[in-house]
Formats: structure tokens, sequence, C-alpha cells
């Protein structure tokens, strides 16, 4: 949404503060906390910028103190590294600094003004263009040999949470007291886990393959099967596509399944080699089959080839979504359900009458009606 006009909640109720250029209130609620942070207790701040994701607004500093912004997209990302170096600069001043990790990291590959040459596609699609991002690790915790060097291990961005726990001294593990029923291939519809079980923590620790410390991690990582979507699966170097993700998920009308070279153009690719490019026509597929340690690109599909392959990681990426886990949360946990109540206690707030709609304590008291009441699992 707008960078200026979406809503803006600060813990539980909407901000009534004037709108601020999301970048620069995100980033002084950022540097306010760690200058109010006790630096002699742990710390974790968790900061996900809106920049640089459309709507493609520029920083209220374009043509004022930061100079023109021909680009747009560039003097967004220039605005959150401002902050960046502000928030760097902090921490050191604090002392913070030297015990400190700093990850990077996105969640999708780019789209509209976005490149993500040289790979395939972009988000929305199944290609590496979508899945694969750059990230980097700072702070005074890397080892000063590693710093300015890169590292091609493959890494999940579930990974990050047990690396930081096991960083951090604690337990990354959060099994269920009660196990979770077996999936059955005949029966794709069974719910295992009911309102009693949930799944383990996926992700592994990646720091000592990070920092060069056990081998056996990363050959671990490079080796392992990654599920990536419906209809995506990494098995080592091969990646298996079924076909894109469904349009009844995605917002785009047409999906971009080329390559955007550095200028802004599209390469076209020949539709009959990648019947995986299936967006809107779901009744029969066909995979695609790539190398991406060899053809990170994702031009030579190789599935003909490998038609055993194909099977087999098919049906693994079939019978592993069986385990698929939405979240849920019990009724007793949710409380009474109002939509109606819930808006105006909102608007009371001087919000825009859109947020959470049940457990609010007003509406656990008020007379509504069967139909203004409704209970409804929430998904993540």
């Amino acid at each position: 949404g707008d960078y200026r006009k979406l809503e803006l909640w600060n813990a539980t109720t909407p901000t009534l503060k004037d709108r601020e250029y999301s970048t620069d209130r995100f980033g002084e609620l950022t540097l306010d906390a760690v200058e109010r942070h006790n630096s002699s207790q742990p710390m974790f701040l968790y900061l996900p910028w809106q920049a640089v994701h459309e709507p493609y607004q520029a920083p209220p500093c374009c043509n004022k103190s930061c100079g023109p912004c021909d680009n747009v997209l560039h003097a967004m990302l220039r605005e959150a590294d401002k902050f960046i170096g502000r928030l760097t600069e902090l921490l050191k001043k604090k002392s913070m600094y030297d015990n400190t990790l700093v990850v990077f990291t996105s969640d999708n590959g780019g789209v509209g003004d976005g490149n993500n040459y040289p790979l395939r596609g972009e988000k929305h699609t199944s290609w590496e263009g979508a899945m694969r991002t750059a990230a980097f690790v700072s702070g005074g915790l890397v080892p000063k040999t590693l710093r300015g060097t890169t590292s091609d291990i493959r890494v999940h961005i579930a990974d990050w949470y047990t690396t930081l726990c096991n960083l951090a001294g604690v337990s990354p593990s959060d099994d269920s007291p009660i196990s979770p029923e077996e999936v059955d291939p005949y029966n794709p519809n069974k719910d295992i886990y009911g309102e009693d079980s949930y799944p383990g923590v996926d992700g592994i620790d990646i720091w000592p393959a990070l920092v060069g410390e056990d081998g056996g991690v990363e050959k671990s990582l490079q080796s392992r099967t990654l599920v990536l979507s419906r209809e995506v699966l990494i098995k080592g170097d091969m990646k298996l596509i079924v076909a894109q993700p469904s349009p009844a998920e995605m917002v785009p009308k047409t999906l971009r399944n080329g390559w955007r070279m550095p200028n802004g153009t599209w390469e076209d690719y020949d539709p009959a080699a990648f019947p995986c490019d299936a967006y809107y026509h779901r009744a029969h597929f066909t995979p695609c089959l790539f190398n991406i340690s060899s053809d990170l690109e994702e031009r030579r599909n190789v599935a003909t080839q490998r038609p055993e392959m194909v099977r087999e990681m098919w049906r693994e990426l079939n019978v592993t979504w069986l385990g698929a886990f939405t979240s849920r949360s019990p009724p007793e946990l949710l409380g009474r359900c109002s939509r109606l109540c819930s808006m105006k206690h909102w608007w009371g707030l001087g919000g825009s009458g859109i947020g959470p709609m049940c457990g609010i304590k007003t509406c656990e008291r008020e007379d509504v009606s069967n139909e203004e009441v409704f209970m409804q699992r929430f998904s993540a």
C-alpha cells in the first residue's frame, strides 16, 4: 500500500500519528529502540522494511536534501540504506556492534522495476528469479577473515530461525507434545494435525557452514531436499517445476516466464520446450527438470532425459505436501468474533475499521446477532 497513507499500527492499536513515509517511520522507531536498550542485555531486532516493495514512491528527501531522484527504486533503497548506516553507527556507539550479527535478506525476487538478471522469471512465478534471492551478513560477529567474501551454499529462509536460536544459546526445537497422524496418499484432504498437534521447526543451523567450521553441514545443505511451493521441489542440484503457482492464489493475470536483461527488455522463450509454464490451464501438468548448479538460468529442461527422476521427485513433492500445516487458532483461544463490532471498535480508536475481529473485550460483552458473529479458523 501507499508509503504514507497505509494504516500503521503501534502494538495493538492503530497509530494516530500523521502519516509519515514508512521507511523513515520504521527507521526512527528502530533507532529509538536501540538507543533505549540496555546494552548489557541481549537484543533481537526484526525490521521488515516496506521498501522497496511496490508502489514505487520517492522518499520525501527527493529534490531536497538528497537531491534529484531520477530512479525512484534506487532512491527508495538509498533511504533504507541511510537508516542501516545510522543503525550501524549507533550499535558501535553503544559498544554492541562487536557482538552483533546483522542479517539482510529478502523473501522473494523482484517484479515491476525490480530486475533479477541473470535469473529467469520474477516474483509470482516458480523460476529462480522468484525464489532465489540475495542476502548478506555483517556485524562484528562475522570473522574478520570472511568479511568481504561470498558463499554459494544453498540456504532456506527458515534456516535463519534455527541459526539465530543456536547463536543466542537457546534451543530452536518446538516439537508438538502430541504427534501428528501419518499422511495418507489415498486421502489427500486428511488433516493430520487436528487441533492438538503441529509440525516441528524446519531449518538447519547454517552458521558452521557459513564460517567454514563444519564441512559436513555444508555438504548436507547442498544435498538436502527443499519443498519451495506446491509446484517446486529441489533435491540436491536438481529442481523440479510442475507448474506455475495457482492463479487463485496470485494477483497477476499474466506471468513473465522469460529472462529480463539488464536494460529491462525481456528475452522470450519457446513454450513447447518448457511446458511447466502452465498457469491458468491446470487439468494436466508436464513438469520441467533443471540442474540449477550447472544451469542456474533454467535454460535446459532435462525432464525427457531423466523421466525416472521426474517421477520420483514429483511423488516426493506430492507426499510431502500432504503434511503441509495451515495455522489455526482453536475457538476457545480466539474468543468471540464479530465483524461489525470490531469495525466499530477500531473506528473508535481512529483506525479505518480494518483490524482483528476476534477476542476484542468490548465485543465479548456486546449482544450481537448470529448474522454478525462468525467463528472461523484463521490462516497466516
